[in-house]
């Protein structure tokens, strides 16, 4: 909940799926142009030839060597080979154009109205063809976990990764993540990738903790024991009055880090909030992070409640 991001985000970035939708919609583009702006006596053939000759170059040129590189990634490995997604998408035109023409001149849209209509599901089709067929990567840097998607990266921060491990089929990369559950990552039979050492190189990218434990025991005073809630926020409240935590010892740095950090035990979580909320002027803000970083929902709304007493507090006194 402090430093990096706990949240697993997508992000669209350089793909061959991407390079497949952008080369393909370039040149439909610029074939619809053509056929708005000089008619369709002879900017269909122009079309169609553009249309056959920019994916088939872009298609030569694509490497199956290609390994992305996004942001920093220092490990990238091939999960599954997959196939030319550019060569797939300019199969997919070739073998699906005329046939969608025909459809859609049998549905009515007769003669050159057919082609807007032709473009967009040829387009469609070719996109989600070479997605599905191409290939796909893992990386990973000391940011966090990035998984290849259809048209682009899934990013997991390493903040948000309870664990990583192999799954039961040893062919499976699970990655328990805080708020998302698990993210499966399935190596492909004909990879080379072996699996155990991909698992390992992996782990080496997590970056050590942070020798904060806040299940520890010394921060047992916090904990509910059994008291009805109001009695136990007081008592918690009445430790910083009390100056009870030099003796405990837990300090006001504690607290905060017990309110932020990903493993502290919800009532701890509770406990820290109340406590700050006595004696913190930061108490408000940190609680509004606690609150939207937190996966519990009866927490949050314990800690909801807290923050509300704070706001009709600080009124009471203006």
């Amino acid at each position: 909940m402090q430093g990096t991001a706990r949240n697993v985000h997508h992000r669209i970035a350089r793909t061959p799926a991407t390079i497949t939708a952008a080369t393909l919609l370039a040149v439909y583009a610029v074939s619809t142009l053509l056929y708005l702006a000089l008619g369709a006596s002879f900017v269909i053939g122009i079309a169609t030839l553009v249309t056959l000759v920019v994916p088939l170059v872009a298609g030569l040129y694509y490497s199956e060597s290609w390994r992305p590189r996004w942001p920093t990634q220092q490990l990238v490995e091939r999960v599954r080979a997959g196939s030319n997604p550019i060569g797939v998408a300019y199969t997919a035109m070739l073998l699906s154009v005329c046939p969608v023409a025909v459809f859609f001149n049998w549905v009515g849209f007769e003669g050159d109205s057919n082609f807007p209509p032709t473009v967009v599901v040829v387009f469609a089709l070719c996109c989600v063809l070479g997605a599905l067929f191409g290939p796909k990567h893992l990386a990973v840097d000391p940011s966090g976990i990035f998984v290849q998607r259809a048209y682009g990266w899934q990013c997991i921060p390493w903040r948000a990764v309870r664990s990583v491990a192999l799954g039961d089929d040893k062919r499976t990369i699970v990655i328990t993540v805080r708020r998302a559950g698990e993210q499966r990552v399935h190596i492909a039979k004909d990879s080379p990738l072996d699996p155990t050492l991909l698992l390992e190189n992996i782990l080496r990218f997590q970056p050590p903790k942070d020798g904060f434990d806040p299940a520890s025991p010394r921060f047992t005073p916090l904990d509910r024991n059994g008291r009805d809630r109001d009695r136990w926020l007081a008592d918690v409240r009445a430790l910083v009055t009390q100056n009870s935590f030099r003796e405990a010892p837990i300090t006001i740095d504690d607290l905060r880090l017990l309110l932020e950090h990903d493993d502290t035990p919800n009532e701890r979580r509770v406990a820290a909030a109340a406590a700050l909320s006595a004696h913190d002027a930061s108490a408000p803000e940190r609680i509004r992070v606690a609150i939207a970083a937190c996966d519990d929902r009866a927490i949050a709304r314990e800690l909801e409640a807290i923050a509300v007493g704070l706001t009709e507090a600080d009124a009471q006194r203006r």
